[in-house]
């Protein structure tokens, strides 16, 4: 009875309110006169402004985006953010952007519409035009990069981290000198993906903020990517901020004690970690590939693993004594996700950290030269190797490419063969006291292609003084083999 009571006029109409004025409830919906832009559409395009010369000419419709009774009539324009514009131009249709890719370069720009009154611009985006071989040509920045070691992109509530606020700082000092050809930044794989498995946003969101900023570099400066597992964590074994919430779920992390220090780390014994671990980085391989300032990726810091603990109580309930991996599996998948890697990163060069293998000893080195064959083999220049530690160190590894285990190996001196990186660690590691010259000559001696500095407050090196030393040598640094289709940085 109610219900037969209750007047026509109390129908919402399609805003949701009651107007008496409309009984059938069929009031018109006045959209805003404010001309705005919708960001969630926008972002949710994922706009990438990435194109090689000669193919293609782009059109990108930013009218689309545009809110307000006056977006279709708003005037658009694109501008410079940083470096030069290029020849990115509003299309002939002024809805929006375009470019004829007959010059390359990179920058960032961004878009702007205007209705009179009012203007909007779109959030800064990166761009680059880049020449006709990326399908073959690997991005290689022969010279001198630095390294904002070990701080990590972000803190453990996801906000700056020490390592993002020294880049950041340092910054208008690496643009401004053309000798720095690249930077070398870290991720740990719980800043990467998110706490559900396949959720890659986080990574996708920090690496287009890295490439956005190297874009406002006055000279093309590039990025290098390493994702740590925390082999090493010395200072707790209930810090789980290093992982994805669902691998710590997954009971998928061990804490132990290993050479008197406690340790988390990963069961790399479990194939399904590998393979979650491996899609991560084959998907920011799928979408950077193409990217000319992304210039490589590293799997992890270190190739080491603990495969045996201390003879001591564990806390993680591990017998004293207990070997915890098995390593010729581990050895096998770490092969195996290089490989993959590079099956999505054919223009990137995939960093392989070589400084030791599980269980060490007298297999470590032909286990070593038996994994460099089969990366030379899948790809001769497609990978580029490293201590991390720098070369005064010799690591099995370093000794290796030296020729120094032929006997047992049969690999004789690779260090022209293949491509090295040379990372300056040795003020950390206090086993000497070069200064960074000798680390320098020592690293040109060796061949090394990339130097990658460490650029830490609390080091016996300042950064100052690295610069010093890289000016010095005018960024000189090791010759890459012969043969290989390169895109020289």
């Amino acid at each position: 009875m109610a219900l037969s009571l209750r007047s026509l006029h109390d129908l919402p109409s399609p805003n949701g309110t009651i107007d008496r004025r409309y009984p059938l409830g069929n009031a018109p919906v006045i959209p805003s006169a404010t001309l705005d832009i919708d960001l969630n559409a926008f972002n949710a395009a994922n706009i990438q402004l990435t194109y090689t010369t000669g193919t293609t000419v782009p059109d990108i419709n930013y009218r689309q985006f545009l809110t307000g009774t006056s977006a279709s009539t708003a005037v658009l324009s694109v501008s410079s953010a940083s470096g030069f514009l290029g020849n990115w131009v509003i299309d002939a249709s002024g809805n929006g952007i375009t470019n004829p890719l007959t010059t390359t370069g990179s920058g960032s720009l961004f878009v702007s519409a205007t209705n009179g009154t009012i203007t909007k611009t779109f959030p800064v985006q990166s761009w680059a035009v880049i020449t006709a071989n990326p399908t073959t040509a690997i991005k290689l920045p022969v010279g001198n990069g630095f390294w904002f070691d070990n701080q990590f992109w972000y803190n453990s509530s996801f906000g700056a981290g020490a390592e993002q606020t020294a880049f950041l700082n340092n910054f208008n000092t690496l643009s401004a000198n053309p000798l720095i050809k690249y930077v070398y930044l870290t991720l740990t794989w719980g800043h990467g993906e998110g706490p559900t498995r396949g959720d890659y946003s986080r990574a996708f969101a920090a690496i287009d903020a890295m490439l956005a900023k190297l874009a406002t570099a006055n000279h093309k400066m590039g990025l290098i990517l390493e994702f740590w597992q925390t082999f090493f964590n010395t200072q707790s074994t209930t810090d789980l901020s290093a992982w994805p919430q669902y691998v710590v779920n997954n009971n998928w992390v061990v804490a132990c004690i290993q050479q008197g220090a406690q340790r988390t780390q990963l069961k790399w014994d479990i194939d399904d970690l590998w393979a979650a671990y491996g899609d991560m980085l084959c998907a920011i391989l799928d979408r950077y590939n193409s990217h000319p300032l992304f210039f490589g990726l590293s799997s992890m810091d270190e190739s080491v693993a603990i495969s045996k603990v201390d003879n001591v109580a564990q806390p993680g309930g591990l017998s004293p004594g207990a070997t915890i991996i098995d390593s010729v599996h581990y050895n096998t998948q770490f092969l195996a996700l290089q490989k993959r890697m590079k099956d999505h990163g054919p223009n990137v060069l995939i960093y392989v950290p070589l400084n030791y293998l599980p269980p060490g000893d007298s297999t470590e080195a032909p286990t070593m030269a038996n994994m460099i064959t089969s990366l030379r083999a899948k790809d001769p220049y497609g990978f580029i190797y490293g201590g991390p530690d720098p070369f005064l160190r010799q690591t099995t590894f370093q000794k290796l490419v030296a020729g120094q285990y032929q006997s047992t190996t049969g690999m004789g001196d690779i260090r022209k063969q293949i491509l090295l990186m040379n990372r300056t660690q040795e003020a950390f590691l206090k086993n000497s006291t070069p200064t960074p010259t000798t680390n320098y000559d020592t690293a040109l001696a060796n061949n090394a292609v990339c130097l990658t500095w460490n650029c830490e407050t609390w080091l016996l090196w300042k950064f100052q003084d690295e610069l010093a030393t890289i000016n010095a040598h005018n960024g000189v640094a090791g010759t890459p083999p012969s043969g290989g289709n390169y895109l020289v940085i």
